[in-house]
């Protein structure tokens, strides 16, 4: 039988910060042509992409802000003409949120710049590696979810694009026996 060294807490934690990096900066690719599109505002275009229309409080939800924080954001992705109010036509005292075209654009040529840059770190690795490397994110994420509230804090919220075999999901339905959303 084999035994597993020690962990090296501070070692790990360390990694875990430059793993935290490597992540923002592929979140990040694709963002640095669009220099006045922060990272919570494409976080926040990602939210409204996913849905074909919301409200701030749901976006605020999505985000894991406060409502006051969402509508400061969407007044920024206003402003810069990505995203549009409008009155619901069910209720007129609530407004409605929805891409427009342009912040549709820069969604999909960011999805783009990311995916291009996943791709070329992946295949610096062995296939075993991509293997390996995905099973871990997994695992990590398995380990992290132990109760309903952080499935649906980690959610990404993806709307009609969400899927059953979304990872988050299958915990989700197995802690609560319900899906996410």
């Amino acid at each position: 039988m084999t035994t597993l060294p020690e962990l090296d807490l501070a070692a790990t934690d360390h990694l875990s910060r430059l793993f935290s990096r490597a992540v923002s900066h592929i979140l990040a690719a694709g963002l640095q042509d669009y220099g006045d599109v922060t990272p919570s505002q494409h976080q926040a275009l990602a939210c409204l992409g996913g849905h074909r229309e919301c409200t701030v409080s749901e976006l605020a939800t999505g985000l894991g802000v406060s409502c006051p924080a969402a509508t400061k954001l969407v007044d920024r992705l206003v402003a810069k003409g990505l995203a549009a109010r409008y009155p619901s036509p069910r209720d007129r005292r609530q407004v409605r949120l929805l891409l427009t075209p342009a912040g549709l654009q820069v969604l999909q040529a960011v999805a783009q710049a990311r995916r291009k840059l996943v791709r070329q770190v992946f295949s610096q690795l062995s296939r075993s590696r991509q293997v390996g490397l995905l099973r871990g994110m997994e695992a990590l994420l398995a380990s992290l979810v132990t109760d309903p509230r952080t499935a649906l804090a980690l959610c990404l919220h993806c709307g009609p694009a969400h899927h059953d075999h979304c990872l988050l999901n299958r915990l989700h339905r197995t802690l609560a026996g319900t899906n996410l959303g």
